[in-house]
């Protein structure tokens, strides 16, 4: 009998890890799950409104000269070649607050496809 896959929701700040990567702390756990998901060990889930999170983390590193505009368009297109599921938000809090209370977490990490959510 195999194991379900577990499913995790992504964080935005998890993700722009993989992007900024320089003086980003965890990094090598962010690393870690984008690893993981690549590699068909774990699957993610998203809001719908993380693309726009995601860029919105990019102006602001081209505004700080972290990165240039052409850096955030190309790691804007990096994030997008992912192609992680995008979920409304009603399906993702559905349950939600039934489960961070049984479960003694934060509403983001109410269980998905029957796994605890911890990113």
């Amino acid at each position: 009998m195999t194991e379900e896959q577990p499913t995790y929701i992504l964080d935005t700040s998890v993700a722009v890890k993989w992007l900024l990567r320089s003086d980003e702390p965890y990094l090598e756990q962010s690393d870690a799950v984008v690893r993981d998901y690549q590699a068909n060990r774990i699957d993610l889930l998203a809001p719908i409104h993380l693309t726009y999170e995601i860029g919105q983390a990019l102006v602001r590193a081209v505004r700080r000269d972290r990165i240039t505009e052409e850096d955030a368009q190309d790691q804007l297109q990096t994030f997008l070649a992912l192609e992680i599921a995008l979920v409304t938000q009603r399906s993702i809090v559905t349950g939600a607050i039934s489960d961070a209370l049984r479960f003694g977490c934060s509403l983001v990490e109410h269980k998905v496809s029957r796994k605890r959510v911890v990113v």
